[in-house]
């Protein structure tokens, strides 16, 4: 006999189900508290961490006026989410979160984007803003502990991660982005999915691809220098720039506070080769 055919009858006197209700009612404010505790907690790490390096910790802020997201593929992957990944992050700072970002339409493509935990400050000529940003894409199946549907087979996964963006007035970048070949099917391309071949250079090869608008303009830009430094990067990497900016980030991977230091390092290095391959492009050495 099928389930569906079962007959079930079960009688529950009420205190039973205030008791369940209360239980529940329970578990969610604990958790819910348990995500604005840690919350707090990062903010504080957060902001000692700016101080440090004479930054500004600003919290949640709008990307517009601090980051040109329509320049980068990485914010047109799904949908952008307020509140954070983990499911703690995610009931702790729902409603913080959809109190800032209001009504649906605030997600609109590129142009309202929340930047979570942002820091900000200057290096020299350099502006730049360390965040963490969280989207969702839709899913088959039940996928990671909280799901939101429309339908029984509407389920989506959070993706959050820790993205630095540098921004110089004197940088010229063309249009290109890198990404670890094994996230290669996770983002789309905004520069038609031109990819750069770099034949000279097998184990980079092996491990990224790169795509740019220009081929010509991104095999100037990644000199020898620049790829071996990035044979050296451990983990998944994806770095995007255009114009003035460049964003460097870890698919998945959030920075805890303690981390932040030597995260701006192993970016600033990479920033500053590609700055340099930047300025050289420009004004080239006359033989």
């Amino acid at each position: 006999m099928f389930l569906n055919e079962w007959n079930f009858k079960m009688d529950l006197d009420p205190w039973t189900i205030v008791l369940i209700v209360g239980v529940a009612v329970i578990i969610g404010t604990a958790i819910c508290f348990l995500g604005n505790f840690l919350h707090k907690r990062k903010v504080e790490q957060l902001s000692k961490v700016a101080d440090q390096l004479s930054f500004q910790f600003t919290g949640d802020v709008k990307a517009r006026g601090k980051v040109v997201t329509d320049r980068f593929p990485l914010f047109s992957i799904g949908t952008p989410c307020p509140h954070a990944s983990s499911l703690i992050g995610r009931l702790g700072g729902i409603t913080s979160g959809f109190s800032q970002l209001g009504k649906k339409g605030d997600y609109a493509f590129h142009e309202n984007v929340l930047l979570r935990n942002s820091i900000c400050g200057k290096s020299g000529q350099v502006e730049v803003t360390i965040f963490d940003y969280c989207y969702k894409i839709k899913v088959t199946g039940m996928k990671g502990l909280i799901a939101s549907s429309q339908s029984d087979n509407d389920h989506y996964e959070y993706i959050d991660q820790t993205v630095i963006c540098f921004q110089n007035r004197t940088l010229r970048l063309p249009e290109f982005e890198l990404r670890s070949n094994s996230n290669r099917g996770n983002v789309k391309s905004v520069f038609g999915n031109q990819s750069v071949e770099f034949g000279d250079h097998p184990k980079f090869s092996q491990r990224f691809m790169v795509l740019g608008g220009s081929k010509w303009a991104v095999r100037r830009l990644f000199s020898a220098p620049i790829i071996e430094n990035f044979e050296t990067l451990d983990g998944q990497i994806s770095v995007e720039g255009s114009g003035n900016q460049l964003i460097y980030y870890r698919p998945g991977h959030t920075i805890n506070p303690r981390g932040i230091r030597g995260f701006m390092e192993t970016c600033f290095g990479v920033y500053s080769l590609l700055s340099k391959s930047d300025a050289e492009s420009q004004h080239p050495e006359t033989p």
